[in-house]
C-alpha cells in the first residue's frame, strides 16, 4: 500500500469515527462546553452546524473538490440518507473518490485555521 493509499484511508477512518477535528466534535470538548446547534462551521456563512454532513455535502468552501468527486446523485438533493449511502458504499470507485474529497477537504479546512 502506497503513502497516498494510507492518506486517503486514514482520512476515511477519521471521518467514519467522529476521530476528526470538525467543530462539532472539538466543541463538546472546550473548557466551556458549546452546545451541539452552536457549533457553526466558521469558514462559510450558511450557519449550518459544522458536522460530517454539512463537511461532505453542503460547505461551499469545498464547493470545487466536491464537484470533481462526489457524483451529483449525492448532492443534488442533500440529505442524511445520501451521505450515508456515499459512506456505507461498497463500489470501490465511489469509496475512492470519497476518500480523496475528505482527504483534500481536510488538508484545505487545514490550512485556513489560524493557530
Amino acid at each position: 500500500m502506497t503513502f497516498y493509499q494510507k492518506k486517503l484511508r486514514k482520512a476515511m477512518s477519521q471521518l467514519r469515527v467522529s476521530s476528526h477535528s470538525l467543530y462539532v466534535e472539538t466543541g463538546r470538548y472546550t473548557r466551556q462546553r458549546i452546545d451541539r446547534s452552536q457549533r457553526y462551521c466558521t469558514f462559510c456563512i450558511s450557519q449550518d452546524t459544522e458536522d460530517e454532513f454539512h463537511f461532505v455535502i453542503k460547505c461551499p468552501i469545498y464547493e470545487h473538490i466536491r464537484k470533481k468527486c462526489i457524483k451529483h446523485y449525492y448532492i443534488r438533493r442533500p440529505s442524511m440518507p445520501n451521505v450515508i449511502e456515499l459512506m456505507i458504499s461498497c463500489n470501490r470507485t465511489v469509496i475512492k473518490n470519497l476518500s480523496t474529497y475528505i482527504c483534500q477537504a481536510f488538508e484545505i479546512r487545514n490550512s485556513l485555521i489560524v493557530t
